[in-house]
């Protein structure tokens, strides 16, 4: 994989980061010097994939959101604006599974 194109020094919100496609996002871009917002319904999970970036020197911080509710959207934009100070790349790992 060419990763010259990877997000370096960049801060990135990767939904749905707590397991499958999202957490493999999160992992890569984190690997490759990006700040990542891992939004993900499940507190204990997107914890766990946070403490697996930053035990391998990255940047993550985890956060609990329902990327389907606007105040939980908004909280996510807000406290990525304010802590590192700017989106520059988001991810919408989210997806709705209808039978």
């Amino acid at each position: 994989m060419n990763t010259s194109t990877m997000p370096r020094n960049r801060t990135a919100i990767i939904t749905c980061a707590g397991s499958g496609i999202g957490e493999a996002i999160a992992l890569l871009f984190a690997r490759n010097g990006a700040r990542v917002m891992l939004a993900d319904l499940h507190a204990h999970e997107v914890e766990r994939v946070a403490s697996a970036i930053q035990a391998e020197r990255g940047e993550a911080v985890p956060l609990c959101v329902d990327v389907s509710r606007p105040p939980d959207r908004e909280r996510l934009a807000s406290r990525t604006v304010h802590d590192p100070g700017r989106i520059d790349t988001a991810v919408n790992a989210w997806w709705i599974l209808v039978k």
